[in-house]
């Protein structure tokens, strides 16, 4: 990049020469007028790209750094993780001699047993067919005429706090009237079917 710098100088300065001797001796001539601002545009394409030349190696200088800065990382990293892996490889195993209990399975269908009353299934269309069975929707309100007085509730009639309804009681816990559900049939489903 230099000697492009030098070259486009020297034209310049030679160019320059022949204008003023032009000038020196009384003929002044327009094609070294011309030629030095041909030469003097030349030089100031070198220059912007000596300043673009300048910029790059700013920039490499730069990315140099941030090379060297993360290799410096990347080694301090890899150093740590093959120190943790020694400590890690050096800690004594914890060693079990106590051999897995084997668990009968009368034992274990009994336990199952008693814990399916407090599981479900997650089925909530079954929940909703089997509530709207259960408990089907009240029977509208019968018109009344002018005159009569609302009929009174039955006595034994149960009584639902806040004002709710029975359908409003189902929506709170769908699982509130259901029976326990059981994984399996029961003991007598079983002698009835194809199994006994």
């Amino acid at each position: 990049m230099n000697a492009t710098v030098q070259k486009a100088l020297d034209t310049v300065e030679n160019r320059l020469q022949e204008l003023i001797e032009s000038i020196a001796s009384y003929n002044p001539s327009p094609a070294a007028a011309s030629a030095l601002i041909e030469a003097d545009n030349e030089l100031e394409e070198t220059l912007e790209q000596l300043d673009e030349h300048q910029q790059a190696y700013r920039h490499i200088l730069s990315l140099r750094e941030t090379s060297k800065m993360l290799d410096e990382q990347l080694t301090e990293l890899l150093t740590t993780l093959a120190e943790t892996r020694q400590q890690v490889i050096s800690v004594p195993s914890t060693k079990f001699s106590v051999q897995p209990r084997e668990i009968p399975f009368d034992q274990l269908l009994s336990y199952a047993t008693k814990i399916a009353k407090y599981s479900r299934p997650p089925n909530p269309t079954a929940f909703k067919k089997y509530a709207d069975t259960v408990l089907p929707p009240p029977p509208p309100p019968p018109q009344l005429q002018e005159g009569e007085s609302k009929p009174a509730e039955p006595e034994n009639a149960e009584k639902l706090p806040l004002g709710l309804t029975q359908e409003d009681m189902v929506n709170t816990d769908p699982l509130g009237g259901m029976p326990p559900f059981m994984p399996w049939p029961n003991e007598i489903v079983m002698r009835q079917g194809a199994l006994a």
